[in-house]
């Protein structure tokens, strides 16, 4: 049976709400990245494929990368993120961690990956209700490997990147 590992998360962009530099950044990552990937894993949704080890996969990501890393250190504030998988919360152990853009959490949770698994970012909210920051849907028949997935929520302007191992 497969195993999978949430390795860490990184905050690209924290929540804002929308902006048009949100939407310029993840259409121009989404451009490079369309022209250049191939698919390595199964079923996969919610979530873009930038990086894959340990599997055939064409270059190319990197550019799109180094888009987000040259401009993200632009954006201030942050999220006060924790995890659900599959609906349940497995991290922190608090309530939440605050995470700025170009901060990674490590996470090292890990599960069976024996049917499909989804893993949700949420942002906590004192006053309204809770912000979904980002989703990644993985099926059992991920390939294995470390693969790291971008991931959005538009109406938030948030772009979170999760790491993840399957083994």
């Amino acid at each position: 049976m497969k195993s999978l590992t949430i390795v860490s998360v990184k905050c690209i962009k924290p929540s804002s709400g929308i902006d048009s530099i949100a939407q310029s950044l993840f259409g121009l990552i989404g451009g490079t990245i369309a022209g250049t990937a191939t698919f390595v894993a199964g079923a996969v949704s919610g979530g873009l494929l930038i990086a894959a080890t340990g599997v055939a996969a064409s270059g190319g990501a990197s550019a799109g990368v180094a888009v987000i890393n040259g401009l993200d250190y632009f954006f201030a504030g942050a999220d006060e993120l924790y995890i659900k998988v599959n609906g349940s919360k497995v991290w922190p152990s608090g309530k939440y961690k605050d995470i700025n853009s170009q901060q990674t959490k490590d996470i090292g949770y890990t599960l069976p990956l024996n049917d499909k698994v989804k893993i949700q970012l949420w942002e906590y909210d004192t006053i309204s209700s809770d912000d979904l920051l980002g989703y990644l849907d993985l099926g059992a028949d991920h390939q294995t490997g470390s693969f790291t997935y971008l991931v959005q929520n538009k109406d938030e302007g948030s772009i979170y990147e999760i790491n993840i191992k399957i083994s």
